[in-house]
């Protein structure tokens, strides 16, 4: 009887767990509606769980009563108790998983939670709700410390990015990584000088596919970038590419397409006409002028359409995508087609013991009449000059006219000026063609040797193959070419191999958790280029473009060949206790070509403590506090510390070309050495609605790489030398806010802000005045100065010359410039910069919006000094109607006034504007198709449309162009505005598809 009512109590027991067991389904998406692949879900306090499909699905049995724990690399976990309800519907929002494993240097992975310095991810989701044709511009606003400036040089154009401000005096650009291995990131057509004329051949970046990227990570600090060594001294942006999953194939398609409009230009006067017949001028009496400067520009249009295929079994995982770029810019004649395909295979074997990973993309890429940055080759310049009352009509329909003499047609314009033809003739009659194809292939294996030891193996090549031609018709200005026209053509060979070998080893002990990598990488460059130009020796026959119709005496064809070849060892150990006390030490030794007889050792050394696991529960989920400190040295040019007969440039005009610039005898020369401290706070409360990220650090570093003028007789045109220390400091903070989280709205807001000071320490005792010039820019009143106690970018100029009471000193009623050395007008870096992103979603409806701003700094425009001295800016048409321009409280005539002011060579600082903006940079409001639908159509499983806007308007503009916008993306010719193509307003959409 005993065993009969012990048999019953277990079979009640059983029925009645069986009876509080229940099937749950549901859906987990990301905050667009989007269906998140692969999300754990555990049973909090057990190893029960399972994993969403590829369709966000998932199915349980659960007891009620349950917690659930959502987690996803990318996004904020989230728990929900489980009730009554039989269907759950989750919306994971972008942000941080403390117990994520996230990607750090290197490819290594690491808890998230144990890092010991500053890093930011930016998911692949915010880099293509509002897409841009180079995939970094969408970065903009979204990382802290990071300032992004577009080259204004219309679609596809480069842009110069700097993480925590400018260390260096010759190089700030950050490394490039992808999936773990460094990239090129190579452009030509950095400007000289104002007057440019050369032509923006877009960076390396700007190749990606957006719709690959997974995430992009930014490592802004010298600890996080150590093990990077001389290349990452700038910091890093590592991009993690999408990869297969196990499962039915899964196919994805998107469209998006958007519209640009010229919404930022100068503001030009239409009033007054042209000062007298055949004048360049518009200082005339009142006329009634059409507006030609808008009618010029179009609308733009770019379409970015791609397709990806993801699938594959356990062991074959495969992805594949392609992608098409066309855009057509705002200048008329200026196209860009982009082609990109890309296939991953991914494979597991021998139980997970042996990882193998092969990737290969290829881009092939065109652009038509891609404007010029600059004075030269500029259809903005006679664009805006064209002299107020002519009928520009007749210009544009005739840009050029027979000539008997010539028995061709030739240029129709109203001056002959070398920065002004006619618009149309430059983009009809000195045409220019740029290609591009590059590949990009890698493969890499991972041994797991054991338990807790893997050894990982990888390769890379990137090679890139760019062909840039000129084609310039005769009778174009005789500045810029010869009687017979000019044709330019460069080649440029971009490559780079890459392999690195890493054992990596992941133990725990107890309390104490060990991670520890030890590894050595190789990595070779070469730059081959081929420029012929045949400025100087005109060609044979008029219009003919090609190498055989160059005249041969005095040819300009240059050959170069620059190779170099790094190689390193390295190690890193991180240490955890009680997932509390963490200690992390990383050290690599670099041996570079370019520096043979010499190696450098760099190191870097953190902890960090988390203490809410010391604390206990007391409304605060996280808090960890850390620091570090590192060194990081950033290489010197290849062959710079050779002082002989370079074999590496050859020209026909000066044969071997004699290398004249070299350190001094007896001396060596050495990497930049960057030194930097980082102190840092994570913070996390009410269920991690709130969290906040806060970092101080503070970065010097030396051996800046200067040249200084060498004695006569020493052989030497220059001496280059190891001097100098540039100081950068500052603050940057990222806040998380849940404001609302209901099962049919939610309101999640990010906030990152960042200040940073820049102070130039100390330079070389040689140069004078302990300053030098980055460029003069090519005029009387300008040039970038570095000087000690100044800052990177330092604006100088001329002063408005002011008699003792603070007066304008006047001559003839002409404002009179200061006399002697230039003078400090104001440096372009933002004293903070914020960037404000919210998302807010309603039952499948979501609205996106990032407002950002930079505040502080002062920029320069050389277009409205010169629109000035014209007599064509809507300012000089203003002041004439006031009867002039007021002085010292009395009226000054408007054309002495300008003509004086106005100008290369006029008086810069009135030409020195605020910098301070804010905008609404992106805007997307979209919404998932219903269910119901997409299922009746049976081959359809989420279909997602998405109207967007970029740039759409300025809150407040102080500068009369875009402060974003730059002439140059190179060192010099930072904040200057050089008749750069006015920066557009965007409208569109986005429809997303899953098959």
């Amino acid at each position: 009887m005993k065993n009969f009512f012990t048999l019953l109590l277990l079979v009640v027991l059983t029925v009645s767990a069986a009876s509080a067991q229940k099937n749950i389904r549901g859906t987990v998406s990301s905050s667009d509606g989007e269906p998140l692949i692969g999300v754990s879900i555990l049973e909090k306090g057990t190893s029960q769980g399972t994993i969403t499909d590829y369709d966000g699905n998932f199915e349980l049995s659960i007891t009620e009563g349950a917690i659930l724990e959502f987690s996803y690399t990318g996004y904020a976990s989230q728990s929900i108790t489980v009730g009554s309800d039989d269907t759950y519907n989750v919306t994971l929002r972008e942000g941080v998983n403390l117990d994520e494993v996230v990607v750090t240097a290197l490819g290594i992975s690491r808890e998230k939670k144990s890092l010991t310095y500053a890093s930011q991810e930016v998911g692949g989701e915010a880099l293509t709700d509002v897409k841009d044709v180079n995939a970094i511009n969408a970065l903009t606003g979204k990382a802290a410390g990071v300032v992004i400036n577009r080259n204004g040089s219309g679609v596809g154009g480069s842009t110069r990015i700097v993480l925590r401000g400018n260390k260096s005096l010759t190089d700030n650009e950050p490394l490039f990584v992808i999936d773990g291995i460094p990239m090129v990131n190579s452009r030509q057509g950095d400007q000289e000088n104002l007057f440019g004329g050369g032509i923006d051949s877009g960076d390396g970046i700007s190749n990606i596919n957006p719709d690959d990227i997974a995430s992009m990570t930014v490592l802004k600090g010298a600890s996080a970038a150590a093990l990077y060594g001389s290349q990452a001294a700038n910091g890093v942006i590592l991009i993690t590419t999408k990869k297969g999953k196990a499962g039915t194939a899964k196919i994805n398609f998107s469209s998006s397409m958007v519209t640009e409009n010229a919404a930022y230009g100068p503001e030009l006067q239409y009033t007054y006409g042209q000062t007298s017949d055949g004048a360049e001028f518009s200082w005339g009496p009142q006329v009634n002028a059409s507006n030609h400067v808008d009618d010029f520009f179009q609308t733009g249009v770019n379409w970015i359409n791609s397709l990806s295929i993801s699938g594959g079994s356990e062991t074959m995982q495969t992805y594949f995508s392609y992608s098409n770029t066309q855009a057509k810019g705002i200048v008329p004649t200026n196209e860009l087609d982009r082609h990109n395909f890309t296939l991953t295979e991914t494979g597991n074997f021998y139980d997970g013991k042996l990882e193998v990973n092969g990737s290969a993309s290829f881009i092939s890429q065109e652009v038509q009449n891609r404007p010029a940055s600059g004075l030269y080759f500029n259809p903005l310049t006679g664009l805006y000059f064209f002299p107020r009352g002519l009928d520009f009509d007749t210009y544009r329909d005739n840009f050029e006219i027979f000539s008997n003499d010539r028995n061709f047609n030739v240029q129709n314009w109203v001056a002959d000026r070398d920065i002004q033809q006619n618009p149309h003739w430059i983009l009809n009659r000195n045409l220019n063609q740029q290609t591009r194809n590059r590949v990009i292939a890698s493969l890499s294996a991972k041994v797991r040797l054991n338990d807790w030891l893997d050894l990982k193996l990888r390769g890379n090549t990137d090679k890139a193959f760019d062909e840039a031609k000129q084609s310039i018709y005769a009778s174009t200005q005789a500045t810029l070419a010869d009687p017979n026209g000019r044709y330019i053509l460069n080649r440029f060979n971009n490559s780079q191999t890459y392999a690195d070998a890493i054992l990596s080893a992941n133990k725990q002990v107890d309390n104490l958790s060990v991670n520890a990598n030890l590894g050595m990488s190789h990595r070779q460059t070469e730059f081959a280029q081929d420029d012929f130009d045949s400025q100087g020796a005109d060609l044979r026959f008029a219009n003919i473009f090609s190498l055989q119709n160059i005249n041969q005496p005095n040819a300009n064809f240059k050959q170069s060949l620059t190779r170099s070849k790094l190689n390193a060892a390295f190690g890193s150990v991180s240490l955890g206790l009680n997932s509390t006390y963490y200690l992390d030490a990383t050290v690599r030794n670099d041996w570079s070509s370019a520096l043979p007889d010499q190696s450098f050792l760099y190191y870097s050394v953190g902890g960090s403590v988390v203490l809410s696991e010391l604390m206990g529960s007391n409304g605060i989920d996280f808090l960890k506090l850390r620091a570090s400190y590192a060194t990081v040295g950033n290489d010197v040019s290849a062959y710079v510390v050779n002082a002989r007969t370079s074999n590496h440039e050859i020209s026909s005009v000066t044969g071997l070309n004699v290398n004249r610039v070299g350190p001094i005898p007896g001396s060596t020369l050495e990497p930049e050495l960057s030194k930097s401290l980082e102190i840092g706070l994570d913070f996390r409360t009410f269920n991690n609605k709130l969290s906040l990220d806060l970092a101080y650090y503070k970065t010097n570093t030396t051996n800046q790489f200067l040249r200084i003028s060498a004695p006569a007789g020493s052989g030497f045109s220059q001496y280059l030398v190891n001097a100098g220390d540039v100081e950068n400091s500052g603050v940057e903070v990222f806040l998380g806010l849940d404001l609302v989280q209901t099962d049919n709205f939610s309101w999640n807001m990010g906030l990152n802000a960042a200040a940073n000071r820049n102070e130039i320490i100390e330079l070389h005792p040689a140069l004078d005045n302990g300053e030098f010039f980055i460029n003069d820019a090519g005029v009387n009143s300008y040039a970038m100065v570095i000087r000690t106690g100044g800052s990177f970018g330092d604006i100088y100029g001329r002063k408005f010359a002011r008699d003792a009471n603070g007066n304008i000193l006047l001559d003839g009623g002409a404002p009179q410039p200061t006399e002697g050395a230039l003078e400090y007008l104001g440096n372009p870096n933002p004293d903070f910069m914020a960037g404000l992103s919210n998302t807010l979603t309603f039952k499948g409806v979501t609205l996106k919006f990032l407002i950002d701003g930079r505040f502080g700094g002062e920029v320069m425009s050389i277009t409205e000094a010169l629109l000035d001295e014209f007599g064509v800016s809507q300012r000089s048409a203003d002041a004439r109607d006031a009867g002039g321009v007021e002085v010292n409280g009395t009226k000054v005539d408007a054309e002495a006034y300008y003509t004086a002011v106005g100008g290369r060579s006029g008086i810069t600082e009135n030409y020195v504007y605020d910098a301070t903006n804010i905008r609404l940079r992106e805007l997307s409001l979209g919404f998932n198709l219903p269910k119901s639908f997409t299922e009746n159509l049976g081959f359809l499983n989420t279909a997602r449309i998405s109207l967007i806007g970029r740039n759409l308007f300025f809150i407040t503009n102080n500068a009369p162009f875009d402060p974003d916008v730059t002439f140059s993306t190179g060192v010099g010719f930072q904040g200057v505005d050089v008749f750069s193509l006015p920066s557009t307003r965007s409208f569109g959409f986005n429809l997303s598809l899953g098959f």
